[in-house]
Parts: structure tokens; C-alpha cells; sequence
């Protein structure tokens, strides 16, 4: 016979064959059988009722929701060894058979502390990687004959209310690009019993365009149409309204079949939010594939920003380094050397690279996002007419307005940076910023 356990109390209650218990907040007109003394469950929470099969039928009666493993139930779900339930806030009970009495087999204990199966679906098989904000782990689908995903969980259950909208945006975004072959897309969505986000990924098995760079130098072809699939997708998350702002190789996934899959949208921005996530002046994203613009206020990015990244990218698989070396540097320094934009030519570091590839590059690495090409779709048309044989150097985006310089590469004797009013400017807006940064730190002191 299966007990309901309270996890707050370590009480067991039995679940007799066909009665029906209560489960709710204690209250003195008819007192329920399974006691969670939360203010944040209802006097009637939910009913289990015990099956001939020996599961249990759980029945949502309350106003705010009964999870099962994570899973809001919709309606009634069926319970068995092992099931964890949430209540309320934090209240939880578990599925459970006393030792001695029959019982069905309990699925393995899954690593990290998860449960063995979340959402009554997946099924944890091993931990894949560790970033920041989460960990991402290898499940089995059980409701897709045991397809692979991936699931990402939020570390913290509870981390502040910004990391944890800028998961669920993640998470979204990665739904809104569903549909396009070079973008790893969000599934499904939810929560574990103890308040931990979780989403889940397509499973993209290879390895990280860092790692290839790392392993050895790329053939220009290659490198170009590693670049052009990444432009693609950049193109469709722009026509979504969507920027990425932080492409880089390390978030380029290259599969065995030779897919590109971009990934890592965790500070993607969608052009038309309105909630201030980014704050005016904040700097968010890796310097060392960072626009100018980005690095100075991440709320002033636009297609044009990821038409850098885009350029960084081929950039890094062209001479196997990024456009700027921010090694050894603290935020401050990487950060200046970023506005300075002075970036090697690809030809500086590579005689052999082909001069339209140079001249590719060093547009769209211009410090001034208007002389930069316009957004992802236009970077793609020059590379594939690049593939198709056209080895002519692109013309440079036309000036915007009367007595800029004119847009497009720099001089052989210059590194990048497009003009000295561009920089200034930058320069200025970036000082203010480590100024402010420099004043919380000494508040906070």
C-alpha cells in the first residue's frame, strides 16, 4: 500500500484502497486527512484516491495548483512510488512505500540531485555542462520513444528576480526561433519540486566551434560556410526581432553531419520588450567578440551589433584568434581596448587570406555600427556570393550622412576604428559607465 510522506513533518499517512483522502490546510469544519499547515494551501488542496492497479488518482481542487514532479497538473494525474508533489509555496509531499510492504520498483536515484524523472516525462542520464547561470543536462524523452534533449536548470531556486526573468527569456526565445535548422530550440518548459526552472533543448551532439579553432586551422572554404550557417540563423532571429549579442565560436555547436546550430541565447534581446531587463549603461556580453557600442550601453545593440559578432566569428576562424585579445586584462582594460577597436587585418596576421575575406571582415568589424554591413542577412549574401566563386571585394556601406568618413574597411596602414569622433564619443560614454560602477562599489564598501 502506497503513504503519502509529508516532507515538512516526516509524517506518513496511508492510502487505503478505495477511500478517498483530503488533502488541504488544517481549518475546524471537516478537517482534511493529509494535514499541510501552509497558508499558501487551500482548505481543499487536492483528493487522492487509491486505484485497483495499486497507483494513486490525484485530483486538483485548489485555486493555485498541484505540481507532480515539477508538472502542474492539469485536472487529475496518477501517482505512483516515487512521485514528489508540490503545494502552495514550499509544501511538498512524496509517493512513497514504507519498508516492508509490497512495493513497485523505484526508479534510480538520478545524479545531481534531480529527480529520476521530471515533468513524468524525462529521464536524466548525465550531466552535460556548466555555465553561469545553469546546468545543463543529457535526458531521455520518454513520451518521444526516449529521444535525447537537453535540459537546462536555473542553479539557483532561489537567485535574484532578474537572473530568473532572464532565464524564462532564454528559455522564450528559444521557443520564438523554433522552426529553423541552425538555431537549438526550446521544447518544453517547467519547474522541479524544489522551485528550480528548468527548459529543455534539442540535443545537438558534436562539439563547440572553439574547439575546431583550438584543434587546428580551418580551410577558408570551411570557414566561410561555418560563418554563412551562422549568418542564417542570425538572419532568422533578426526577422523574429530578435538579437543575439553575445556570438562568439564558443556558442556555435558543429554536429557530425556537419550541421551548425547556434545556441545560447541567454542575453539574446528582443527588439520589441519593454520590460528594462538591460539597465541604460550596463555592459553585458564577452569582450573580446563585443561591438563598441555594446560595450559602452548593452541597451544601444541592434542587428548591426550581431553583424559584428557575425564578423568576429569568421574573424576567429580565419586566424584562430578574436578580434580582440582580452587575455590578462581586467573588465575595465578589455573594455577600453574594445572602444579603441583596433583589430589586426586578417592579412596582417595571414598573408594567405583571401583579400575579399579580409575586406569581409573588416567591415564587419567596423567600430562604427553604420559602416558595418546592415544586419545578418546582408553579411550572408556577400558570403555566399564569396562560395559561388565572386572573390571581388565587397563595396562599403554607403556613408549615412554628409561629413562622416567615408564607411566601410580601413586603410592597409590602420587596425579598424572609424573615426576619431566615433571613438571619442565611445570612449566618453564607456568612462561614465566604469565611473558609475566605480561609485556602487565604493557605496557598497
Amino acid at each position: 500500500m502506497l503513504h503519502l510522506l509529508d516532507r515538512r513533518t516526516g509524517a506518513l499517512v496511508p492510502c487505503p484502497p478505495g477511500r478517498v483522502l483530503r488533502v488541504g490546510r488544517p481549518h475546524a469544519d471537516a478537517p482534511p486527512e493529509v494535514v499541510c499547515d501552509d497558508p499558501h494551501v487551500s482548505r481543499l488542496h487536492c483528493t487522492v484516491e487509491a486505484l485497483p492497479d495499486g497507483a494513486l488518482r490525484l485530483v486538483d481542487r485548489s485555486s493555485h495548483g498541484t505540481w507532480v514532479n515539477g508538472q502542474r497538473v492539469a485536472g487529475e494525474a496518477t501517482l505512483r512510488a516515487g512521485d514528489e508533489l508540490s503545494l502552495g509555496t514550499t509544501y511538498a509531499l512524496a509517493v512513497v512505500t514504507p519498508a516492508g510492504a509490497p512495493a513497485a520498483p523505484a526508479a534510480a536515484p538520478a545524479p545531481g540531485g534531480l529527480p529520476p524523472r521530471i515533468a513524468d516525462r524525462y529521464a536524466v542520464v548525465r550531466k552535460v555542462a556548466e555555465g553561469g547561470m545553469g546546468v545543463v543536462w543529457e535526458v531521455r524523452d520518454e513520451r518521444e520513444g526516449g529521444a535525447r534533449r537537453a535540459l537546462k536548470v536555473l542553479k539557483q531556486a532561489r537567485a535574484a528576480p532578474t537572473v530568473v526573468e532572464r532565464f524564462r527569456r532564454e528559455a522564450e526565445v528559444g521557443a520564438r526561433l523554433r522552426g529553423h535548422e541552425g538555431v537549438v530550440a526550446t521544447l518544453d518548459a517547467g519547474a522541479l519540486p524544489g522551485g528550480e526552472l528548468f527548459y529543455v533543448m534539442e540535443f545537438v551532439e558534436g562539439r563547440s566551434l572553439k574547439a575546431r579553432i583550438d584543434e587546428g586551422p580551418l580551410g577558408q572554404e570551411e570557414a566561410v560556410r561555418i560563418a554563412l550557417a551562422v549568418a542564417r540563423a542570425v538572419a532568422h532571429a533578426h526577422a523574429q526581432g530578435v538579437v543575439h549579442r553575445d556570438l562568439k565560436p564558443q556558442n556555435v555547436l558543429l554536429a557530425p553531419d556537419g550541421a551548425v546550430r547556434l545556441t545560447d541565447f541567454g542575453i539574446a534581446k528582443a527588439l520589441d520588450d519593454a520590460t528594462g531587463l538591460t539597465a541604460t549603461g550596463s555592459t553585458m556580453g564577452t569582450p573580446a567578440y563585443m561591438p563598441p557600442e555594446q560595450a559602452v550601453d548593452a541597451k544601444r545593440v541592434g542587428p548591426h551589433s550581431d553583424v559584428y559578432g557575425l564578423g568576429g566569428v569568421l574573424y576567429a576562424c580565419l586566424v584562430r584568434r578574436p578580434p580582440i585579445d582580452a587575455r590578462g586584462l581586467k573588465l575595465r582594460e578589455a573594455l577600453l581596448r574594445v572602444v579603441e577597436g583596433k583589430i589586426p587585418p586578417p592579412r596582417a596576421l595571414d598573408p594567405s587570406i583571401d583579400p575579399a575575406l579580409d575586406a569581409i571582415c573588416r567591415i564587419a568589424l567596423a567600430a562604427a555600427p553604420e559602416a558595418r554591413f546592415p544586419d545578418a542577412a546582408a553579411f550572408a549574401r556577400v558570403l555566399e556570393r564569396w562560395l559561388a566563386g565572386d572573390r571581388t571585394p565587397p563595396p562599403a556601406p554607403a556613408a549615412p550622412s554628409p561629413g562622416a568618413r567615408a564607411a566601410g574597411p580601413p586603410a592597409d596602414d590602420e587596425e579598424g576604428g572609424s573615426g576619431a569622433l566615433v571613438l571619442a564619443g565611445l570612449v566618453a560614454g564607456l568612462f561614465l559607465v566604469v565611473a558609475a560602477l566605480a561609485a556602487v562599489v565604493a557605496l557598497a564598501r
